[in-house]
């Protein structure tokens, strides 16, 4: 089962997917929230706040890549040697050294502060959006009217090519666990699980296949967005582009495998306490804030304040 719940406030979902959380706990379900690697330790501190100390360790906090660490430890993949970045700089280093003549784009920069750095970023970003190096190749090939990038690209296929070869079989980083992850079709040991997913923007190629495996494995998975459907559809406000685009790839996921999907709108939801309704100048503010002709707020209000 795959639910969207969407809000124009982040913290409305976050409220949402604790409330969901704590309930699936007391009923004796494990539950994971799973947010990017930044706020784990945000979001454990949270759930040691609003939950008994002897219940947490039926709500894990998760990251993706914590998730592959998990899985493959339990379904097999954990042979290679982790490789952290200064042991990849080096191989990068000894690759760029070894094949600086045939790198004539890049030979100038070889030597350059933060060049190396630069360039493993870059690879790890071609590794989560799953192009490879023959891709590159490819796309090089068919810009004939532009051969400075044709050959940038080519060379950086190269390296990338060279790099891969160098670690493989023998380490794996960050990026290559999340694509063995992404492999694994079945996760058997998630069926049926609460996955309870929010505060990302977007999610790389390789995050939208772990997620269509997790589906497919039959885990229980809610996500939260930062949206406003009515709002990104007329394009009246286009802070949420980002997250309407990974609405509309999330929803054609689900179409593609023939899973049934419910979108649950938070905002206007009644609430069960008066203290907790915002007020009227902050519904107003939430709405005008990104507007290009915003719309005079005519009332008085001390719910807004300046610093």
């Amino acid at each position: 089962m795959l639910r969207f719940l969407l809000s124009r406030s982040n913290y409305e979902i976050e409220k949402e997917m604790f409330a969901q959380a704590i309930a699936a706990m007391e009923r004796g379900e494990e539950v994971y929230l799973l947010v990017p690697e930044q706020f784990t330790l945000q979001n454990e501190l949270r759930l040691m706040d609003e939950v008994a100390s002897f219940a947490v360790s039926k709500i894990r906090v998760m990251s993706f890549q914590r998730l592959a660490l998990e899985a493959l430890s339990k379904m097999g993949g954990l042979k290679r040697t982790p490789i952290d970045r200064l042991g990849k700089t080096m191989i990068l280093k000894n690759i760029l050294e070894e094949n600086s003549q045939s790198l004539r784009l890049y030979q100038s920069s070889i030597e350059k502060a933060g060049f190396v750095d630069g360039l493993l970023r870059q690879l790890a970003e071609l590794k989560r959006s799953q192009i490879s190096p023959e891709d590159l190749l490819n796309q090089a090939s068919t810009l004939q009217n532009a051969a400075l990038l044709s050959q940038k690209l080519a060379e950086l296929a190269t390296i990338y090519e060279k790099f891969e070869q160098a670690i493989a079989g023998k380490y794996v980083d960050n990026e290559d666990r999340l694509g063995q992850l992404a492999e694994l079709s079945k996760l058997d040991y998630l069926k049926n699980k609460k996955i309870l997913i929010f505060s990302f923007l977007d999610f790389t190629a390789v995050e939208r296949q772990i997620i269509r495996n997790l589906i497919l494995s039959g885990a229980e998975i809610s996500i939260g967005l930062c949206l406003d459907l009515q709002s990104a559809r007329s394009k009246r406000e286009l802070v949420f582009e980002s997250t309407h685009r990974t609405y509309n790839q999330l929803s054609f996921l689900a179409h593609e495998i023939g899973e049934e999907y419910e979108t649950i709108i938070l905002d206007g939801m009644e609430n069960s306490s008066d203290e907790e309704t915002k007020p009227p100048a902050l519904e107003h503010l939430s709405r005008q804030l990104f507007q290009l002709v915003p719309k005079k707020f005519e009332q008085d209000t001390d719910a807004i304040e300046l610093f």
